[in-house]
């Protein structure tokens, strides 16, 4: 089971990396807008059929966005949490939480990031 996002309005902006597209539609059904992300294009496809929204592919580092977003999900499989952290601070807003979506070794966190559990990240204000 994803973690879902308990204090996020209708209506937030999401940063979904590596999904297979199921979590990605059930944030649509509640309200949310999502951008969802994978670094291989088959991958890519199966999403976009089961999320029902186009996925974007493309390297984390390679992403930018005018307007952060309120909270990210990543897929470990898919991203490496290590190598994301250093780009997520220009994607999401502060205090802005981030989800694993499904448990990994943490690696030690840059400056800026907090551990709440072992799914569960802060963007630090």
């Amino acid at each position: 089971m994803h973690n879902a996002p308990p204090t996020l309005p209708a209506g937030s902006h999401l940063l979904l990396l590596g999904d297979d597209g199921q979590f990605a539609a059930r944030l649509l059904q509640a309200g949310m807008v999502v951008s969802l992300y994978h670094h291989d294009i088959a991958a890519a496809q199966a999403a976009s059929l089961a999320a029902g929204l186009p996925v974007r592919v493309c390297r984390l580092e390679q992403l930018s966005t005018p307007v952060p977003f309120a909270a990210a999900w990543l897929e470990p499989a898919h991203f490496s949490v290590e190598k994301a952290l250093p780009h997520l601070p220009a994607l999401l807003k502060p205090g802005a939480p981030l989800y694993l979506l499904r448990p990994t070794p943490l690696p030690t966190l840059p400056p800026g990031w907090r551990q709440i559990d072992e799914q569960h990240l802060i963007r630090l204000p």
